[in-house]
């Protein structure tokens, strides 16, 4: 069954045979009339995790329903918190609590609204009113973590606990994005737990695990130890377990030109045994 709302697709199987749920929230390609963008959409594209949505496709062939977000991350980031607001890209006077609390500074570029292109440029012509905002938080952000949360809570009701796998890509390299030195090379993928904050240890080795079994590298929270939408999630304690996979983009497609390259079938092949294998997994832990 296809659900298509303006800002999300939710691929969602008749039959959901495991507590296992996957979403996408940087796949979007859609950049919605009112964006009034300065800087060039197929130079913003670069900043997607490009057919990852593709990449994870099969997913309802397994009973495992599949949530993507429609809209481009750089009109709306739904993996961050709604909070995280840049005040600088704002007209009027807008007072926003730190929620960074290591740093206790103010939130900047990585926000749910992105201000600063990848060469220092303005994204948008003109600052966004307070107006501006909300349409754009009420619109795309409240209905992809309504649906999310939907999901999630069905599957507690249903199984009695939830697995969750939250999908992106990434650069080759750690400075990739700014064509500086690329003597960092990634991990094939990486997965994150927030140092095993949101979800249980046997899912994070079963699922590394596998991957690794098909020939890949794995990194576990290096150098990323998950996002938003995992640390939102992950309640080990209340059965709800949330893990971020990256996968790099090179294993798939021209990271420049963002074309797929031969590669592609295979590691679409390789990521829907993935999510096969793990679905199995979780339907065997019901009831433990």
């Amino acid at each position: 069954m296809g659900i298509i709302n303006n800002s999300y697709t939710l691929n969602k199987p008749e039959d959901i045979l495991s507590p296992l749920i996957c979403d996408v929230p940087h796949a979007g390609t859609v950049f919605p009339d009112d964006f009034n963008n300065n800087i060039a959409k197929n130079e913003l594209r670069k900043w997607e995790d490009a057919y990852v949505d593709e990449l994870a496709s099969h997913a309802p062939n397994y009973g495992i329903p599949l949530l993507c977000a429609n809209i481009h991350r750089t009109y709306i980031d739904v993996n961050r918190h709604i909070l995280d607001i840049d005040p600088k890209l704002i007209r009027e006077d807008l007072k926003i609590v730190s929620i960074n609390q290591d740093t206790n500074k103010l939130p900047t570029n990585r926000g749910i609204l992105k201000r600063i292109g990848p060469n220092g440029e303005n994204i948008h012509k003109q600052k966004l009113s307070i107006e501006d905002m909300d349409y754009r938080i009420i619109s795309c952000y409240i209905p992809y973590h309504a649906c999310l949360s939907d999901l999630i809570d069905a599957s507690i009701e249903k199984f009695g606990k939830a697995y969750h796998i939250n999908m992106h890509s990434m650069f080759s390299h750690s400075n990739f994005e700014d064509n500086s030195d690329n003597s960092e090379p990634r991990a094939d993928f990486i997965i994150s737990n927030n140092y095993n904050e949101t979800c249980e240890p046997a899912f994070t080795k079963f699922v590394k695990d596998t991957i690794e079994n098909m020939g890949y590298s794995v990194s576990i929270n290096d150098p990323f130890s998950g996002g938003e939408i995992v640390c939102m999630y992950g309640n080990p304690k209340g059965n709800v377990h949330s893990l971020q996979i990256e996968i790099k983009k090179s294993l798939y497609m021209d990271q420049l030109t963002m074309e797929k390259h031969r590669e592609f079938k295979r590691l679409s092949y390789d990521i829907s045994r993935l999510l096969k294998a793990v679905a199995w997994w979780s339907q065997q832990s019901i009831g433990k």
